[in-house]
């Protein structure tokens, strides 16, 4: 008896077990069937949206249109293959964020750049006012102010310290000019950018380098200052501005400092350290969408290219360079296309002369003015349009050797021809004559008039 019933306890378990591994397998089919079809329905689903997006990997034609009623500032990108509202129908916010990270309306940019900036002590003595202040206020002739101010990037060579007063202002052979030029070329000129590594640049040691930087970021927070630095913090980031959404490097150097010390490595930017050069054009070229090289180098007083001046201009060409500005030998110089490597045209000014200066020898009283204007397009490339070159010529009078007066920058075409015979200059340089001026204006761009 007690057999048969385990027995037949025994069957009831089997029997159970059996029953629950046929649920078990059943509710693993079903579950497969579920996963299996709701896959199906992703698959289909994404397949659909797909079908809906436009494709990546299909390019956006583009065209611009300009009717004749539009100026260049109108020119208008627009798509030459879909509406968009058809197009982007399903994905409006992405299609706003990518028109605006790629597309943008095409831009020319006007670049103007002049020579040194160089303060003697007749400049400023003729313009002190009784409160011991500096009036610049006549300095530039209206033409002048109309070329610089309208350019959309106006660089300027600033020779020397200009900490005013707080160090005392001084001439030859240390200079310090007052505070009122550094005013006179922003406020009066519209200077962006002040190139300031230069013979001159320790002139007044670390004193004058930080005192010059502070000033200027303090009374003109927007000017770019390049080529000297008072930490070193500041000497490794890149000296950037931005134009009309263009990224511009102006990395400036000079080929030395009279002789002075130099109060620390990132004090000045110089043209033999080829290590710290490579390591800001590596800079530049990550950040930047186009970069000048502002460089102070040559011959002073010649008016020829030196072959260290060509040596050093195709180096900066294969460090990155699109565009090269000279200073340094106080006259023009010719200017001229080099080609680097990678097939970039470069164009180099190898020296602007003097802006502004009391120098009294033929021809130092003239001035080169770059112009180069530059295209944005609607990605935001730089491409170069043209460049030229223009022409300026100081005034002033002389009472005898010592007192100079009456300054005046012109535009070499509108230096006034009845102003010839009263220029001081003659005293010193009787060849000095507006055609000659003109005539190696000439020399250097065939085109001037």
């Amino acid at each position: 008896m007690g057999r048969r019933r385990r027995k037949k306890n025994n069957h009831k378990l089997l029997l159970g077990m059996i029953i629950s591994a046929s649920v078990l397998f059943v509710a693993v089919i079903i579950f497969v069937v579920v996963l299996i079809a709701g896959s199906g329905k992703n698959n289909n689903e994404e397949e659909s949206k797909a079908a809906e997006r436009p494709s990546e990997s299909v390019p956006v034609s583009t065209e611009i249109k300009a009717t004749e009623s539009q100026t260049e500032e109108e020119i208008v990108v627009t798509s030459a293959e879909t509406k968009p509202e058809e197009k982007f129908l399903e994905t409006p916010a992405e299609t706003e964020q990518e028109s605006t990270a790629f597309l943008r309306e095409p831009q020319t940019i006007s670049i103007v750049a002049v020579g040194d900036n160089l303060i003697h002590s007749q400049i400023y003595e003729s313009i002190l006012r009784a409160d011991g202040t500096y009036d610049f206020s006549g300095m530039f002739d209206t033409n002048l102010i109309n070329e610089m101010k309208s350019a959309d990037l106006t660089i300027v060579n600033q020779e020397t310290p200009a900490c005013g007063n707080a160090l005392g202002v001084s001439t030859y052979p240390r200079f310090n000019a007052p505070t009122e030029a550094i005013d006179a070329l922003v406020d009066m000129l519209g200077a962006d950018v002040l190139t300031l590594a230069t013979n001159h640049a320790c002139d007044k040691g670390e004193a004058g380098i930080v005192g010059t930087l502070g000033y200027i970021h303090t009374a003109h927070p927007g000017v770019l200052t390049t080529g000297t630095y008072a930490t070193y913090e500041d000497s490794v980031k890149a000296p950037i501005i931005e134009v009309k959404g263009a990224k511009i490097a102006v990395l400036n150097y000079t080929y030395g400092t009279n002789g002075l010390a130099v109060p620390h490595d990132h004090s000045v930017n110089l043209l033999d350290d080829k290590v710290k050069m490579a390591q800001d054009f590596d800079r530049a070229r990550e950040e930047a969408d186009f970069i000048i090289a502002a460089v102070h180098w040559g011959v002073e007083y010649s008016q020829q290219v030196s072959a260290q001046q060509r040596e050093d201009a195709k180096y900066l060409a294969e460090l990155g360079a699109d565009l090269i500005l000279g200073a340094h030998p106080h006259v023009p110089q010719p200017l001229e296309l080099i080609v680097a490597s990678d097939g970039r045209e470069v164009p180099v000014f190898y020296s602007l002369g003097n802006f502004l200066s009391a120098q009294n020898l033929y021809p130092r009283t003239l001035g080169e003015m770059a112009k180069i204007n530059l295209y944005v397009d609607e990605y935001g490339k730089v491409t170069m349009l043209g460049f030229t070159c223009d022409f300026t010529a100081t005034y002033y009078t002389v009472s005898n050797e010592f007192v100079f007066g009456n300054f005046k920058n012109y535009m070499l075409r509108d230096y006034p021809i009845e102003l010839e015979a009263s220029s001081g200059i003659k005293m010193w340089s009787p060849e000095f004559s507006i055609e000659n001026y003109k005539n190696i204006a000439r020399s250097i761009n065939p085109n001037w008039n």
